[in-house]
């Protein structure tokens, strides 16, 4: 009588290695199995929740602000943005402006409160909004608040 147990997390990985040595027919149960057990090891390792959203932004922004810095910043102006808080801008489309590649970790379901956000946003203002024009607004408004 087979077990009505869930299996191990190692005894899924050691049968999917085995399965991927024999080379057999497409098993999406352990496909699916092993994705969800690296999520979770991935968490783990990492002490982190959330996406990761890639961007490109002014150099000297993201310098001023300070790159240890810059998720907490764009995280905090993401709530500000839900609050009513913070507007965001219109970025610099092309190649005005020095711009460089970053990326910033929001929590998942803050960014997803912030994109619907932005599509109510979209229509009143008649641009389309994106969180990048939220986390660039707080990287602005973080500058130019009042240092304690």
């Amino acid at each position: 009588m087979p077990s009505t147990k869930k299996p191990t997390a190692r005894k899924l990985i050691e049968e999917a290695i085995s399965h991927l040595r024999r080379g057999g027919p497409a098993r999406p149960d352990l496909a699916d199995a092993v994705t969800e057990l690296a999520e979770q090891r991935y968490r783990g390792w990492a002490g982190v929740e959330g996406t990761v959203v890639s961007f490109k932004a002014d150099r000297s922004l993201l310098a001023r602000v300070g790159e240890g810095r810059l998720s907490q910043v764009a995280e905090q102006g993401c709530e500000d943005f839900l609050n009513g808080e913070l507007e965001p801008v219109r970025t610099v489309r092309g190649p005005a402006g020095q711009k460089g590649p970053t990326s910033v970790r929001i929590p998942d379901d803050l960014l997803a409160r912030v994109e619907a956000r932005c599509k109510e946003r979209s229509t009143s203002l008649g641009w389309t909004v994106r969180p990048v024009n939220v986390f660039v607004a707080a990287f602005e408004a973080d500058l130019s608040a009042p240092r304690e």
